[in-house]
């Protein structure tokens, strides 16, 4: 005999299917990725110029993180993590702490820009 709407046996199942799918739909909402802006900035010190990255999160008052680069000076690792912590709801900005077009790829460049 085949179970019916009205059938006692239906019930676990048809809450078992309401609980995947919400639990589904949260899991997709969670994954949808923020809108962002992204772009580089320039800005000078001491008469020396920078060239940063910027990513803006599309949500009002946003907080802001400042992002500094390692040895190597800034690379698309840092502005990726900045993307990322943007989609989070973050306003960041890679700084260059090197100078603008200063992208050191080897050992020596990258010492001799870190001992300033």
């Amino acid at each position: 005999m085949l179970p019916t709407l009205n059938s006692p046996t239906k019930k676990p199942y048809h809450s078992l299917l309401v609980g995947a799918s919400m639990g589904l739909m949260a899991l997709t909402f969670s994954q949808t990725a923020a809108a962002i802006t992204t772009k580089s900035v320039t800005y000078t010190v001491d008469d020396k110029a920078y060239e940063g990255y910027y990513a803006k999160a599309d949500k009002a008052n946003a907080p802001f993180i400042l992002l500094i680069h390692d040895w190597d000076g800034l690379t698309d690792y840092e502005r990726k993590r900045a993307d990322m912590l943007a989609a989070e709801g973050y306003n960041v900005l890679a700084a260059d702490m090197f100078g603008q077009g200063i992208r050191p790829t080897v050992i020596p460049p990258i010492n001799k820009n870190t001992h300033k």
